[in-house]
């Protein structure tokens, strides 16, 4: 199954989770109805038949009611949740990990999560840490890879080392890849209103037990009307429960069989089992497993790498495979080999004379012993990618890699697929970014300038106007800061310029809507500073503009090639003019990039910036197995002149993350081949 099969499969399970969804609550309000019905028409005088209980108004307030409440809940779960994975991460009582953290521990993580983002062609996803969570777990949440945030655990960032938590960074972007987060997170809308009945028969039951003892002297009205209420109550928190089952139970149909394709997705980007293997089995040895003691921790369990609750019936409700299972499923030897060597380090410890470790001490005593195991079990394991040298990655500027014959077919299947090659060629790169410039792409303060530099950068006139244009709009210390920038970029290859723009698209994420605005109208303005429009100042502003605006408006999917002829024109036209050949041949790969959609003869005419970007945004509510063909159709073009390069290969890049159909980097052949 490719990558679009894949998420066609995520958006059709919506359908089933709707239908599982109208089921649940179908059965809620038959269930609220008995209550109703038993509590106030058999219990007291004046009773009815079930017949006349149907037909009366009571039965259909009651219903009504249900709904409401189960609709309402759900709704205002979606409103809280419309920011997409940050509210997620904040409701799972997470802190915003800044960029700029000089922590050496969390800044490895973020060197990892920069990593796998560059390697799989996604937009870097804000990090949170949960602090007071001792647990081991992770998980991503969010609409779409826009809106991503990672969440991980103080617990696990405190256990593993950076081979596990690689691994287990690559099962949390499988999530993203394989488009589980978008059902993911309308679980937890849809089940918030199912919840909801059961935490209100809670608070029933709780207000009647009060007032059940102030009443306790005597036999009085409101004594009998506590009875009632307490039996309401008690009876809802029942039908809660049957809600919350039907819940856990919708969880465990949707989430499970995705953890196995997910750890198996780690392992293809990574090439190391053991990196998820062992922080598998470090759940198993941890005195905390996964488990979250956040209150939301039931809204958010089918989201996480671990069983993040305990759950009875755990083979039918339980969101996750067993962690033995899914050990074995990536190396069969490995739980037997760590459980072996386990054994022998308890008979170790207690041959030697006793002294009470502390709970750090044991963890860090555990991990130790855990990476004597793999190295004497002789465990096969891939080395680690080398340290970066320093040496520059050499890149033609213009002719990046001759396309053979398989290049093509390759380029097309890496959508949605990195594999560990490109993950080695992102660690090389990120390694390659003069630290200056990364520093400043992941500062706040200073992200900015990255955005101005790359503008600075394709402009082949006008650079004073374009810095007095800065100057006007930024303090004199930002703007000279700039213009260091600017030297150093110009002195490094090309290819360091879209890992900055994500990065610093990611700091700049965070501004405010109005802000965002403000600063998209600014780089508008340099952009037409030289009155020149170029392909390279296309993929700055369609990038920072899909990264900084949060689109919440829901569009139609588009499920005909019919309705996007002209979007198809401007996005083909714009990538067979990128290689600046003469028009014959630009004419050429556009007429027969274009054949695959319509017959029609048409000239090709290079769209406006804004032209192209609304194309691109129409295209992107085409469903997944439609935008195959687009994309397919884009590499064709960019390859007809049998070369690729860094502006082609940049705008193909572009136009792909815009259609959320990721695509890992191309990897130069002279550096560790395609």
């Amino acid at each position: 199954m490719n990558f679009y099969q894949h998420q066609e499969q995520a958006r059709k399970q919506t359908g089933v989770l709707i239908a599982l969804f109208l089921l649940a609550v179908t059965l809620i309000v038959i269930a609220i109805n008995a209550v109703a019905f038993f509590v106030f028409f058999q219990i007291e005088e004046g009773r009815i038949s079930l017949t006349q209980w149907i037909q009366s108004p009571a039965c259909w307030i009651a219903a009504t009611v249900t709904l409401g409440i189960i609709i309402g809940g759900s709704v205002s779960k979606a409103i809280q949740l419309s920011n997409g994975g940050a509210a997620v991460a904040v409701m799972a009582g997470g802190n915003y990990l800044s960029l700029e953290t000089k922590d050496p521990q969390k800044k490895q993580l973020i060197n990892v999560v920069e990593e796998m983002a560059i390697a799989s062609g996604i937009h870097v996803p804000q990090i949170f840490i949960l602090e007071d969570e001792a647990g081991i777990n992770a998980f991503v949440a969010g609409t779409s890879p826009n809106d991503a945030a990672l969440a991980i655990t103080q617990g696990a960032l405190d256990s593993f080392n950076r081979d596990e938590l690689q691994g287990v960074i690559g099962h949390e972007f499988s999530h993203i890849l394989n488009g589980d987060m978008n059902i993911n997170i309308k679980l937890i809308s849809v089940l918030a209103g199912i919840l909801l009945i059961g935490k209100i028969g809670e608070s029933l039951t709780r207000s009647s037990s009060y007032g059940r003892h102030r009443h306790s002297s005597g036999f009085s009205s409101s004594r009998r009307s506590d009875n009632k209420g307490w039996a309401v109550g008690l009876a809802l928190m029942a039908v809660g429960y049957i809600g919350l089952f039907f819940g856990r139970l919708i969880k465990a149909a949707i989430s499970r069989q995705r953890e196995f394709l997910a750890d198996a997705s780690a392992v293809q980007f990574t090439r190391n089992p053991n990196g998820i293997g062992q922080a598998l089995f470090a759940i198993q040895s941890h005195q905390n497993g996964s488990l979250l003691s956040t209150p939301n921790a039931e809204d958010m369990s089918h989201l996480c790498f671990g069983e993040a609750i305990k759950v009875k019936f755990s083979s039918l409700l339980a969101t996750h495979p067993p962690l033995n299972e899914r050990i074995k499923a990536i190396d069969p030897s490995l739980p037997a080999r760590l459980r072996a060597r386990q054994r022998k380090q308890k008979i170790s410890q207690s041959n030697q004379p006793h002294q009470a470790p502390t709970p750090s001490l044991l963890i860090a005593q555990q991990h130790t012993e855990l990476q004597s195991n793999i190295s004497s079990q002789h465990i096969s394991s891939p080395p680690s990618p080398a340290a970066y040298d320093g040496t520059p990655i050499e890149f033609s500027p213009s002719k990046l890699v001759d396309a053979s014959p398989s290049l093509a077919p390759s380029l097309k299947n890496s959508i949605g697929k990195p594999t560990q090659k490109h993950q080695q060629y992102a660690r090389q790169l990120l390694a390659s970014i003069p630290t200056t410039l990364l520093d400043t792409a992941h500062s706040r303060e200073h992200a900015d300038i990255i955005i101005y530099i790359l503008i600075l950068a394709t402009m082949s006139s006008k650079g004073k106007e374009a810095i007095a244009i800065i100057k006007q709009h930024t303090s004199t210390n930002k703007a000279n800061r700039t213009i260091e920038c600017y030297k150093l970029l110009k002195q490094h290859n090309e290819t360091i310029r879209l890992p900055l723009l994500e990065i610093a698209t990611q700091s700049l994420s965070l501004q405010s809507e109005k802000d965002a605005s403000q600063f998209l109208s600014h780089i508008e303005t340099l952009i037409n500073l030289d009155k020149q429009f170029t392909l390279s100042e296309f993929v700055v502003f369609c990038l920072l503009k899909k990264h900084t605006f949060s689109n919440k408006r829901k569009h139609q999917t588009i499920n005909r090639y019919s309705a996007v002829f002209s979007e198809i024109q401007h996005v083909l036209a714009a990538l067979s003019a990128a290689s600046n050949k003469a028009e014959e041949i630009n004419n050429k790969a556009f007429h027969q990039a274009y054949s695959a959609f319509s017959t029609t003869e048409v000239n090709p005419s290079l769209p406006s910036i804004q032209q192209l970007n609304i194309s691109l945004e129409k295209l992107g509510q085409l469903s997944p197995l439609l935008k195959q063909p687009i994309v397919n159709a884009c590499i064709d073009c960019i390859l007809h002149d049998n070369f690729v390069s860094i502006r082609e290969i940049e705008l193909l890049r572009a136009i792909c993350e815009t259609l959320d159909c990721p695509m890992p980097p191309l990897i130069p052949d002279n550096t560790m081949g395609v």
